[in-house]
């Protein structure tokens, strides 16, 4: 099925031109909403796929305005829907793909993802305050060369693999994304969640402590 679709306005006029969204096959499409009297309405902008598995889109897409034109379009992967789902162990991504002006197809989907830039998660985790903290790269990207970004979330052998089960929202200019690993008894209420915050444009981490001052949540 279908994810939510999000509605996109490009030539800010309160009418949305296009719409972006996802399913569970690892598609998020791009649906021309000015020419739906056409043949054709649309395409797909990017096929998500962890070598060749393919990774579900269940959440709605954030569209952010591209400065060279055109527009990324940021979505996480994972499903959390079934009961088998809190078994899966695939790898799962944040992707931020771009839409470039004037496309009629989509991005090419590489085994290798040669054509994203690849921002990843540091070994390292600190503790304060009860609360735990891990940061991201910041590389740059060369938008003569690439067609987007890419985060793989953290997975842990055989255990429940950390995956996106909540829209990514923008907040300011960072881009919110919270994930979630659920605990493998389906009995249970546990589990685990991060909160990252990314620019949307690259993935990369903030140049400023995104939590700095942000008072712990006691849950229970």
């Amino acid at each position: 099925g279908m994810a939510t679709v999000a509605p996109g306005d490009a030539d800010a006029d309160g009418i949305p031109d296009y719409a972006y969204a996802g399913d569970v096959d690892g598609n998020m499409w791009k649906i021309d909403l000015d020419t739906l009297s056409t043949a054709s309405v649309g395409y797909r902008l990017y096929q998500a796929k962890s070598g060749t598995t393919v990774q579900p889109i269940t959440t709605t897409p954030e569209i952010v305005g591209h400065p060279l034109g055109g527009a990324v379009i940021v979505f996480g992967t994972g499903k959390y829907i079934e009961v088998v789902d809190n078994t899966n162990s695939t790898q799962q991504t944040v992707y931020g793909i771009w839409d470039k002006p004037g496309a009629v197809s989509g991005v090419t989907t590489a085994a290798d993802r040669y054509n994203l830039q690849q921002q990843s998660f540091y070994s390292v985790t600190s503790t304060f305050d009860g609360a735990t903290y891990t940061t991201s790269a910041a590389n740059a990207v060369d938008w003569s060369d690439k067609l987007g970004w890419y985060l793989d979330l953290h997975v842990s052998g055989t255990n429940p693999s950390e995956r996106v089960g909540y829209d990514p929202q923008m907040i300011g200019n960072v881009l919110n994304v919270p994930t979630i690993v659920p605990s493998s008894d389906i009995c249970s209420s546990g589990g685990d969640s991060w909160d990252y915050l990314v620019s949307p444009l690259t993935g990369a981490r903030p140049d400023y402590s995104a939590f700095s001052g942000v008072p712990k949540i006691n849950v229970g």
